[in-house]
């Protein structure tokens, strides 16, 4: 069994409080909340992040396709549009793998449900920010050799059929090389053909 905990938000919790108790119109109290809670500098330092306070400072929060300290620059990504064909009352788990010479570096899981219409998942997947990767695509494109011969990365798709009495069998893998992996930002684009599983 799984327990939640709700943040409580303390200028939420006075904003409440205050129309309550003084009986003050939900416009001005409104009003209020907002020069309470609202901070020019942090609402747009950020940029698609989304900025916490931290005593009298703040700090941001980037998703994973920005980092930096306020979030300026793009990660190197593959975003990915997905279709499934193939699967007829079927609960399926489908697992996409970064993955540079057999380790993977980024992942991102998934189920799809039997349904008639045609099912399109889209997401990305990040490239490492760490010395060594970095280096490694580096050094790597300093041959026109390299870039059309040698491939590291690749994206593997693994498909689970889920059963009723909770099993699990690995139902296929498909395995994809990505050509264009120095590119900052590229869209991989498929349409999984699913057999009878």
């Amino acid at each position: 069994m799984f327990t939640f905990h709700i943040p409580r938000f303390r200028a939420l919790e006075n904003f409440l409080r205050s129309i309550t108790a003084n009986s003050v119109s939900p416009l001005v109290a409104s009003r209020q909340l907002q020069s309470e809670t609202f901070d020019d500098k942090a609402a747009f330092a950020c940029n698609r992040g989304v900025a916490v306070r931290k005593s009298d400072t703040f700090v941001c929060l980037c998703p994973p396709t920005y980092y930096g300290l306020n979030c300026e620059f793009y990660s190197d990504r593959i975003s990915f549009i997905i279709q499934f064909n193939g699967i007829q009352n079927k609960t399926t788990h489908l697992v996409a793998l970064l993955r540079v010479n057999d380790q993977i570096i980024d992942e991102f899981d998934f189920r799809t449900y039997p349904s008639t219409g045609i099912q399109k998942h889209r997401f990305h997947l990040t490239y490492s920010r760490s010395d060594f990767y970095l280096n490694h695509k580096r050094n790597q494109y300093f041959s026109h050799d390299h870039i059309i011969h040698f491939h590291p990365y690749n994206v593997q798709f693994e498909a689970y059929e889920l059963k009723q009495n909770e099993s699990v069998k690995l139902a296929i893998i498909w395995n994809y090389p990505l050509y264009f992996d120095f590119l900052p930002s590229y869209r991989f684009i498929k349409i999984l053909q699913f057999g009878i599983i």
